[in-house]
């Protein structure tokens, strides 16, 4: 039995059966008997963003719901970093993934069991690990096509999970000079990994032209493609 703040009323009778007037007592009572807790399993990390959680499973009559706590420092029952991720109500859900986390880092988990009155019970706390993040495959870049003002691009396309854009590097050769490495730039970003076409305008046919394209992830990870050049065709007289 769990009752909070209860009304105690006392009666007596005697041997005959003379029964006195219930008397109600000044003060209350409680009596608390909190849930049973879990047992948080080890976390299988499975992405850079993303770790698999799973516990025992409470079977109290008076279950009401599991909260799934995470704290980026050891402590989880006072961490003041903690963050609650997950409730849930069925008994039967014993497992949760974590995901928008960050590559490589290290988290602390604990579960709260908690009954119909509002009692809770903390499992035990364990650590999980995310995946590294690996740098993404660079691409191809492919010989440009060259008009008499421009040179048209494009490259094999980034099949990066977590692409986040292309960046097109470009600088310039005045023959016979080498490539000028210091005017080297960024001449335009593209947002979408289908997005590998680009046209370099308003060029100057006794320039030489150089190129390079990198992947970048979420993360700000790149991977620089092959450098690749060309001019412009001169005008028809």
């Amino acid at each position: 039995m769990e009752v909070v703040r209860a009304a105690v009323v006392g009666g007596f009778t005697d041997e005959v059966g003379n029964e006195a007037e219930p008397v109600l007592a000044p003060g209350t009572v409680t009596i608390e008997d909190p849930p049973t807790p879990v047992a948080m399993l080890a976390p299988v990390p499975l992405t850079k963003r993303s770790i698999a959680l799973s516990w025992t499973r409470n079977n109290d009559a008076d279950f009401n719901r599991y909260k799934l706590y995470r704290s980026y420092v050891p402590g989880v029952a006072t961490s003041l970093q903690r963050r609650l991720i997950a409730e849930l109500t069925d008994p039967g859900d014993t497992d949760f993934t974590d995901t928008g986390l960050d590559p490589d880092s290290t988290y602390y988990y604990a579960a709260y069991v908690v009954d119909e009155i509002g009692l809770a019970s903390i499992s035990n706390e364990v650590t999980g690990t995310t995946l590294e993040n690996e740098v993404p495959e660079p691409v191809t870049l492919y010989a440009p096509w060259a008009d008499t003002t421009s040179l048209s691009l494009s490259w094999s396309q980034s099949d990066a999970d977590d692409f986040s854009e292309y960046e097109l590097f470009g600088w310039e050769q005045d023959p016979p000079n080498p490539p000028n490495t210091a005017l080297k730039r960024v001449i335009a970003r593209l947002e979408s990994p289908g997005e590998t076409f680009y046209t370099h305008t308003s060029l100057v046919d006794t320039l030489v032209y150089w190129y390079e394209v990198a992947v970048v992830d979420s993360f700000g990870a790149r991977a620089v493609s092959n450098a690749v050049s060309g001019s412009p065709r001169p005008s028809l007289p």
